[in-house]
């Protein structure tokens, strides 16, 4: 893929869609740390520390896709990026 067909995709209502989606689910899982971490720690109950692990796993990985450029892709589909 090249840095233009990125640039493509990126500017896609489709992706954009998408990514707006990540977003809000990206929110939703950090509303819902937030609301385990109150509502569960003592004296009110114990908190899961993997239930914790995993919400904020899923909120940064939401967070990396939408955020990551061109380069950051390439990389991590083992191609070489393209230089300028």
């Amino acid at each position: 893929m090249t840095r233009d067909e990125f640039d493509l995709w990126q500017a896609n209502p489709v992706t954009r869609w998408v990514f707006a989606a990540l977003e809000k689910a990206r929110a939703q899982e950090q509303a819902e740390w937030m609301r385990i971490s109150w509502e569960a720690a003592p004296p009110n109950g114990q908190v899961s520390p993997a239930a914790l692990i995993e919400l904020r796993t899923r909120h940064d990985a939401f967070g990396e896709v939408v955020a990551n450029d061109f380069e950051t892709w390439s990389i991590w589909n083992g191609d070489e990026p393209e230089r300028d």
